[in-house]
């Protein structure tokens, strides 16, 4: 982060009430400015924001509300100023209502001539944390944010958003308000990293990024350069995409794709006499000795039984990857968008270059711009509404590399080197000891025939549920983790990995697994000796047409108390006699989101010992041995 000052903030809009909670970055100033009936320090605020105090502003989807909002008080300070504090909140209500139905109707913002003139803030740089960590993509709230990051408090608006605040009511909404700016807060610190980036890669190509996605940020640079090197102006060119309804899928393919086995043979056969037309979903499969191969149009995946693999005296565990897989298939099988020329394959490949000799020099900030610009431009060539839009040259790379991988296969497999687990752009095999040279052998010959450079890991121990799910543990000790055995240990890692969703379901179960897996700790031992409360939890956020409550007898038994709870909620599986339910609010129906489980809320943390919490650890040992029982059972069938 910037050392100029940095505010984090939120809005509260209410018919009678507004209010703007802020606080310093690196301290914990507060300031709260408010408008209602008794207070109007609308003036006050203008001020702040129009200082040279207020030099960045933070917050989680300002850039499409809490902005506008900003923006209109301080475009219409002078008129607002003679008008009373109702009416003043009454036209602040009104355009906040207009922004929320823009935003349910499924309707952009940017169709909206008045509120996308106010997006455009000049008194401050924003940075939107949903847009930056594309939490906006994936339909991530802040409190489901929260719940991902453990945040002590999890707490939906006090009342709705359209009735009148009393009077009895505001400290609650300014404590709401200050709760939503302090979890901002904690989140801007986690990604404090991916910030910086933003901030140098921002200064040194002079582009204002600090809101942007790391797509984003790809596309933006990408465009800067496309500038730079056409002379053309970005309204130019940003209308123009090559559309496709039909591809012939064997113009996607290159000669060098060449099989020995009559399998394989008769897969590529099949593939280049299909012919694709738009919306198409296309999906091949191949067995080939011990593996089944799922070829899709997006990347290869192995499609096996469960398995635990480790090396032994017999044989190791080597990995191999295509570096920069998908780009550097581009520039080696002349891939590019047909109505951009192949003077954009040459920019690509300049980049390219110029990325890899920004490492080795170490410059690190143009290293990592021009690497988060390689990989954002080949998820372009299918995005629909995008500038450098060609399917045909997005399944020339999926294709052409899903068919080198299997190639290569083949070729370990052909002289005894077993292949258990491929997903994308490389695979992992078991190398009979004696072999190990031929390994490396065969893959080099094949790295110097197309042309792309492969990396090389070791392995000690793979424990593959399916290719979504896994922890792989190398001869370094170091772990990759994806799916049920992700452990939610590191917060950072938590809002960093690649296909983050803040789904937050029982962490325990992910650290029993690796206990039992790696340290052979029983599920039983690792799940009973855990004091961390929040690794039991999981999260709810239901549908507006519905209602949580919950359900439990009164201290004598005698009577059903049914309370009504918040949309999002954090809960844990509990020895109590509380039950979570969902009520349908037309249909009257009740459902059990723990089937057959008690459950307590944990929406406010409760400092006490584990033991407190009645937590039922039967259930939770359960959840893991189902896990177990789907993997062990199974692994002699493969091997």
């Amino acid at each position: 982060m910037s050392k100029e000052k940095a505010w984090v903030f939120d809005h509260e809009c209410f018919p009678n009430l507004f209010s703007c909670t802020l606080e310093d970055r690196e301290s914990d100033e507060v300031k709260v400015f408010m408008i209602c009936r008794e207070v109007n320090d609308i003036k006050e605020f203008v001020n702040f924001i129009m200082s040279s105090e207020c030099k960045f502003m933070v917050g989680f989807n300002n850039s499409k509300y809490d902005d506008i909002i900003t923006n209109y008080l301080v475009t219409n300070v002078k008129r607002l100023s003679r008008l009373s504090s109702d009416e003043i909140t009454d036209k602040l209500f009104m355009l906040s209502k207009e922004i929320i139905d823009c935003q349910r109707g499924n309707n952009s913002i940017w169709n909206n001539s008045k509120l996308k003139k106010l997006m455009y803030t000049k008194n401050y740089i924003p940075i939107d944390l949903m847009t930056l960590m594309a939490f906006d993509k994936n339909f991530v709230s802040l409190k489901q944010a929260c719940i991902a990051m453990r945040w002590h408090r999890i707490q939906d608006l006090p009342k709705p958003f359209d009735e009148q605040v009393q009077r009895e009511e505001v400290e609650g909404i300014l404590d709401y308000n200050l709760n939503d700016v302090k979890a901002t807060k904690k989140l801007c610190i986690i990604v404090s990293q991916e910030i910086k980036i933003r901030f140098d890669i921002g200064a040194l190509y002079n582009v204002q990024v600090l809101s942007k996605s790391r797509s984003g940020l790809g596309d933006t640079l990408m465009i800067k350069l496309w500038e730079q090197e056409t002379r053309q102006k970005y309204a130019e060119f940003k209308g123009i995409k090559t559309e496709r309804s039909i591809i012939h899928l064997k113009d996607c393919i290159s000669d060098k794709v060449k099989f020995k086995s009559p399998q394989l043979q008769d897969l590529l056969s099949k593939i280049k006499d299909t012919t694709w037309y738009t919306g198409d979903k296309v999906k091949f499969s191949v067995i080939l000795n011990e593996s089944k191969y799922d070829i899709l149009l997006g990347g290869l995946h192995s499609n096996n039984k469960p398995m635990v693999v480790e090396a032994t005296d017999e044989y190791s565990l080597k990995d191999f990857d295509f570096d920069s897989y998908y780009p550097r298939l581009m520039t080696t099988l002349d891939i590019y968008p047909e109505h951009l020329s192949k003077k954009f394959l040459v920019l690509f490949d300049r980049i390219i270059t110029q990325r890899l000799a920004a490492k080795a020099n170490g410059e690190k900030t143009v290293a990592n711009a021009l690497k988060i610009v390689i990989n954002a431009c080949y998820g372009k060539l299918n995005f629909d509404y995008g500038w450098i839009k060609d399917t045909k040259a997005s399944y020339s790379v999926t294709l052409n590399g899903q068919l080198y991988l299997l190639m290569l296969i083949e070729q370990l497999e052909e002289v005894g080197i077993t292949i258990f687990y491929a997903n994308t752009d490389g695979a992992t095999a078991k190398v009979p000891k004696g072999k190990e040279n031929l390994f490396y052998s065969i893959c080099k010959e094949f790295q110097d025939y197309v042309g792309i450079g492969i990396s090389y890991a070791e392995y000690e121990k793979c424990i593959i549920r399916d290719v979504n799910n896994y922890s792989i543990l190398d001869k370094d000790g170091d772990i990759k983790e994806k799916g049920v055995f992700l452990r939610d240990t590191n917060t950072v890692k938590t809002f960093l990995r690649p296909n983050y969703s803040c789904a937050y379901d029982k962490p325990i179960i992910s650290i029993a697994l690796y206990e039992y897996f790696v340290n052979k700790v029983s599920i039983k031992e690792t799940i009973e000796n855990h004091e961390d409360i929040y690794d039991f939890c999981m999260a709810q956020k239901i549908g507006k047409q519905f209602q949580a409550e919950t359900h439990c007898l009164s201290k004598d038994k005698l009577e059903l108390v049914i309370t009504p709870s918040q949309k999002t909620n954090r809960y844990y599986v509990s020895k109590t006699q509380s039950k979570f339910y969902k009520k349908h609010k037309e249909k009257d129906s009740l459902h059990d989101l723990c089937a057959g489980y008690n459950v307590e809320l944990l929406n406010d943390y409760i400092d006490q010992n584990i033991s407190d919490y009645k937590v039922n650890y039967q259930y939770y040992i359960t959840s893991a041995q189902k896990i177990i029982d789907i993997m062990e059972p199974r692994q002699l069938e493969l091997f």
